[in-house]
C-alpha cells in the first residue's frame, strides 16, 4: 500500500522547486543527480535510502503500513559516495559499483530523458531504530544513480478537475504543537457512480521536534465504506471514523454552523518507535469535503489541515 509514498515522501524532503514558466500552467524542474538504495531490515521492515548532492540524505524504514522518514541535510554526497551520521540512530559510508553502461529512463514530462545507472553500493550501514523497531547491519546495497535532466511539465487547469460522476469524499484534521511537531489525519473515500464501493482510506503523519535529523511519520491502511461514515454527503454535518490497525478507536466530526467543527474520540495510531499519538480531541482542527465543496475548518481555507501538509 504505502509502496508509491516512499518516493514521494523522498523527493517532498529532497525537493528542488519546480519554477514557473512564462506560459501559465507550465513548470520547469531543473536537473538533479540522486543516489537511492535498498536493503531489507529487521522485523519485516526495509530501509530506502536516497541522497542528492547539496540537499542531503533520507533514509526510510518501511513496513507496509508505516514508514519513518530520517532526513539529514549535513551528509556528504558526492559523485557516486553518500556519508552520514544519523545521532541516536545509525551512519553510512557507501561507494557505487555500476553494473555496467547506464541506460536511458522514461521521461515523465518533455525534456531529455533520466540518465540511470544500476549496480550495488558497497562500504557500511549501521542503522538501529528508536527503540529497537528495526535494525540492519549491511556492507552492500542494490541501488541505482538518477541523473536527470531540465524537464518542462504542465498542462490545461482543467485536467485536474475531478469528473461530475465521481464523489471524492475527505475528511481532514490537524494540530500543531508548541515544540514544533506536528500531527494530522485523512480519511478519504473515492466513489465512481457505478455503484461499487471503491474503499476507504485512513492516513496520518506525524513529526518529530526539530533536532540534528528531521523525523517524519506516515501511517495508512485502505479497507471499507465502513471505516469512514457520512450520513449526509450533501450536508456534510458530521462523520464518524471507525478505525483497523495500525490504527485504532473511534473519532466524530460534526459541523458547528458557525465555520468550525469538533472532532473527538479515542482516534490514535502507533507509529512504530514512538508509540501512540492522538489523532482527535480539542486541539484538532477539521474539515468535510465533497469534492470541493467543504464544511468545517476546510470550508475558511484551512489548507494546513490537508495530511500531505508538511512544515519543512
Amino acid at each position: 500500500m504505502l509502496r508509491p509514498f516512499l518516493a514521494i515522501v523522498a523527493l517532498g524532503l529532497l525537493a528542488i522547486p519546480a519554477s514557473a514558466t512564462a506560459t501559465p500552467g507550465h513548470f520547469v524542474f531543473p536537473a538533479s543527480r540522486t543516489l537511492e538504495a535498498s536493503v531489507p531490515a529487521s522485523h519485516g521492515f526495509r530501509l530506502q535510502i536516497s541522497a542528492r548532492p547539496r540537499q542531503g540524505l533520507v533514509v526510510q524504514a518501511s513496513n507496509g503500513q508505516t514508514i519513518t522518514s530520517y532526513w539529514v541535510k549535513t551528509a556528504i554526497v558526492d559523485g557516486g559516495t553518500i556519508k552520514a551520521r544519523l545521532p541516536g540512530i545509525g551512519r553510512l559510508a557507501l561507494r557505487f559499483q555500476p553494473d555496467g553502461p547506464a541506460h536511458e529512463g522514461e521521461p515523465f514530462c518533455k525534456g531529455r530523458p533520466d540518465r540511470v545507472e544500476t549496480g550495488t553500493f558497497v562500504g557500511a550501514i549501521h542503522f538501529r531504530g528508536e527503540r529497537g523497531y528495526t535494525e540492519v547491519t549491511a556492507t552492500k546495497a542494490r541501488g541505482r544513480i538518477i541523473t536527470s535532466y531540465r524537464q518542462v511539465c504542465g498542462g490545461n487547469d482543467s485536467d485536474s478537475a475531478i469528473p461530475d460522476d465521481i464523489r471524492w469524499i475527505t475528511l481532514s484534521a490537524g494540530t500543531e504543537r508548541p515544540n514544533g511537531s506536528y500531527a494530522s489525519f485523512s480519511a478519504s473515500r473515492i466513489e465512481t457512480g457505478f455503484g461499487d464501493d471503491d474503499g476507504t482510506s485512513l492516513l496520518a503523519f506525524a513529526n518529530d521536534p526539530p533536532g540534528r535529523i528531521q523525523i517524519f511519520r506516515i501511517a495508512s491502511v485502505t479497507g471499507n465504506a465502513a471505516l469512514f461514515n457520512v450520513p449526509d454527503l450533501e450536508r456534510r454535518g458530521s462523520a464518524t471514523v471507525i478505525a483497523k490497525a495500525p490504527f485504532s478507536g473511534t473519532a466524530t466530526y460534526r459541523a458547528e454552523g458557525n465555520g468550525t467543527a469538533s472532532w473527538t474520540g479515542d482516534l490514535s495510531v502507533e507509529f512504530p518507535g514512538l508509540g501512540e499519538v492522538r489523532l482527535a480531541g480539542p486541539k484538532f482542527s477539521a474539515g468535510l469535503c465533497l469534492n470541493e465543496r467543504c464544511s468545517g475548518e476546510s470550508s475558511r481555507g484551512g489548507g494546513s489541515l490537508s495530511v500531505g501538509s508538511r512544515p519543512w
